[in-house]
């Protein structure tokens, strides 16, 4: 298993920026991510939030602005040398192989995190596969992932984020589409890897933000208004105004 990730600022992006057809989505966007804190990131709808994970997970060319890791600039690299660099990303949408079972998920993205050939990507060392064990997926390992419950089908694909041994994860909405009886169960499997794996988190689940988050920054117009402690933003009244008050 991965250890535990050492003290510090990991993730900087500093003056981030792109827009559409003369429209900005993000504009002059500041933000960190530090070891060992779950940094939430929310904001009304068509606030920019997808696009700003887009640029800090390098699928999305900035137009203006610099993003380092780990003391290292990775402005041009791609999502792939960003995820070589320790960054890896979870996605809103659950995308796994019917067939292919839990452990086969794992050991596809141990393999595809290494580099190495395909063709034998289902000899996976058993440690690389104790993270099924972390999440509470050891009893569904020879199971196909088409047989899973949706919300245990998320959990996979934490897993395959997870057994990359990434140092921080980029995660957009994870509890989207979840049934509500499911959420209790990813908000304590993310609790337990912060201490691993920094985590920015999307996230439109106000409860679980405020359960979860160390630190909130408030994204608005593509532009973040604030950023703090959740009970210093909960009681923000330029946050209230811009997005809590519609939540209610």
């Amino acid at each position: 298993m991965a250890c535990a990730v050492a003290e510090g600022t990991l993730l900087e992006a500093r003056g981030l920026a792109k827009a559409y057809g003369g429209v900005f989505a993000v504009q002059n966007v500041s933000l960190d991510l530090e070891a060992g804190e779950i940094h939430a990131l929310i904001g009304p709808n068509g606030a920019g939030k997808s696009t700003l994970i887009g640029l800090l997970h390098g699928a999305i060319p900035a137009d203006a602005g610099t993003v380092a890791f780990a003391g290292s600039r990775l402005d041009g690299r791609g999502p792939a040398g960003r995820a070589r660099a320790g960054l890896a990303r979870s996605f809103q949408r659950t995308a796994l192989f019917s067939e292919l079972s839990v452990a086969e998920h794992v050991a596809l993205a141990v393999r595809a995190a290494a580099g190495g050939s395909f063709g034998w990507w289902r000899k996976v060392p058993r440690p690389d596969l104790a993270v099924l064990d972390e999440l509470g997926l050891g009893d569904d390992a020879d199971r196909p992932a088409g047989e899973l419950a949706h919300g245990r089908q998320r959990l996979v694909e934490l897993a395959m984020v997870v057994a990359a041994r990434p140092r921080a994860i980029l995660m957009d909405e994870p509890f989207a589409g979840l049934a509500p009886d499911d959420r209790p169960a990813l908000a304590a499997r993310l609790a337990a890897l912060k201490s691993r794996h920094a985590l920015l988190l999307v996230e439109h689940d106000m409860d679980v933000v405020f359960r979860l988050a160390d630190r909130i920054s408030v994204l608005v117009a593509g532009q973040v208004i604030k950023s703090g402690a959740p009970e210093a933003i909960r009681a923000d009244p330029e946050v209230q105004q811009a997005y809590l008050r519609d939540e209610d």
